[in-house]
């Protein structure tokens, strides 16, 4: 089984496979529940999920998305059929409800997560066809990844385009960025040169070890605990 993402709710993990759906964990390792095609899923294969007030949101390999509510554990599942923009997706972020999706030729896909309805897409960066584009949300600010570009930032309640993060000033220490993730008060940037920590102002590069197994310079993803 190949896991492709893994998040929390604070309480247990999901873990998004290539194969097989989600499966839920207990802090023990013992199987919760698992979504796949088989209770409404778009697909069993997962590119990337997010979680927020017991909603989750998984984008899938093959295209489309799926919307759980894990207290019902109804299933919604939707594609390009549907009124969404594109069906090559990446990585996904829930702010106040509204699911923010990475694509890899519209740019951000918005989905309103309420009113059950699709938004129109954020397709303004000039980046199409990239192979990663991760979003993240940290407080009111959302970031989006952009190849060869740095961070990407815009402020969710006024809507203003805020100063990029880049290698300009050695904030990050290279431009290709390959994941995103969020604590809820920092941002954890991982890149094709090493991974850092923003905290709103500046940035904190990982510690590296002493031998090459524990020098890294890839960064793919993240799992916060706690």
């Amino acid at each position: 089984m190949t896991a492709t993402s893994i998040h929390t709710d604070g309480n247990s993990i999901y873990m998004g496979t290539e194969a097989h759906g989600i499966i839920n964990y207990a802090k023990n390792g013992s199987v919760i529940n698992s979504y796949s095609n088989a209770n409404g899923m778009y697909s069993n294969s997962i590119a990337n999920f997010a979680i927020n007030n017991g909603i989750m949101v998984s984008t899938h390999q093959s295209g489309g998305i799926s919307i759980i509510n894990l207290s019902s554990s109804s299933i919604l599942s939707y594609d390009s059929s549907d009124g969404m923009d594109s069906d090559f997706l990446n990585d996904v972020a829930i702010h106040q409800d509204i699911a923010f999706i990475g694509s890899e030729d519209s740019g951000i896909i918005r989905y309103d997560i309420s009113n059950d309805t699709f938004l129109s897409s954020w397709v303004s960066t000039g980046v199409n066809g990239v192979d990663y584009a991760p979003i993240a949300v940290v407080g009111d600010i959302l970031y989006f990844g952009l190849s060869g570009y740095g961070v990407a930032r815009k402020d969710l309640v006024t809507g203003e385009i805020l100063t990029p993060l880049t290698t300009r000033g050695s904030i990050l220490p290279s431009s290709s960025i390959y994941a995103l993730e969020s604590d809820g008060s920092n941002l954890y940037i991982g890149t094709q040169g090493g991974a850092v920590r923003w905290d709103g102002s500046s940035s904190t590069n990982f510690i590296n070890g002493g031998q090459w197994s524990t020098r890294p310079t890839q960064f793919f993803d993240f799992v916060i605990d706690g």
